[in-house]
C-alpha cells in the first residue's frame, strides 16, 4: 500500500474511531448535557421553556394583572391580591396568576392564564374561579 492510500485510509478511519468518544452515551448522560441556548435576561425572567416563578413586580406580571382586573371588573368581580405569579417565555409571554378576588362580599381564589404577545393586545387563555 502506497503512502497516499495509507493516508486516505487513516483519514477515513478517524471518524469511526472517534465517534464512540463523542457519542452521548446513556440517556442519563445525554440529559445532563442538554443546553438551552436562550440567553437569560431580566426582561424575560429566565430561559425559554416551562413556567418559572417570578416576583409580583415583574413588568409582565403587572401588565397581566391590569388586564385581568379590567376583564374581571366587567364581570362584577374585584381582583384583590396576587398570591403567585409564573411566566413562560414563548413568542411573547404566558403569565399564570393565582389571585384572591371578591364578589358579593365573599372572597375566593381565581386561576388565570394570560398571553402577552410580542405585538398586539393581551389575551385571556383560561380563567377558573368560584364554584364552576
Amino acid at each position: 500500500m502506497g503512502p497516499v492510500k495509507s493516508r486516505l485510509l487513516i483519514i477515513l478511519m478517524i471518524p469511526a474511531i472517534a465517534a464512540p468518544a463523542f457519542s452521548s452515551g446513556p440517556r442519563e448522560r445525554a440529559q445532563e448535557n442538554v443546553v438551552n441556548p436562550a440567553p437569560k435576561t431580566e426582561a424575560s425572567g429566565g430561559l425559554t421553556g416551562g413556567f418559572r416563578k417570578v416576583e409580583k413586580d415583574n413588568p409582565h406580571v403587572i401588565e397581566s394583572v391590569r388586564f385581568l382586573k379590567a376583564e374581571m371588573d366587567a364581570r362584577g368581580i374585584r381582583v384583590q391580591e396576587v398570591r403567585s405569579s409564573e411566566i413562560q417565555v414563548v413568542s411573547g409571554y404566558k403569565v399564570h396568576l393565582v389571585a384572591e378576588y371578591r364578589k358579593n362580599g365573599t372572597s375566593d381564589v381565581l386561576d388565570a392564564l394570560i398571553y402577552l404577545p410580542s405585538r398586539g393586545e393581551p389575551q385571556l387563555l383560561s380563567l377558573t374561579y368560584g364554584a364552576e
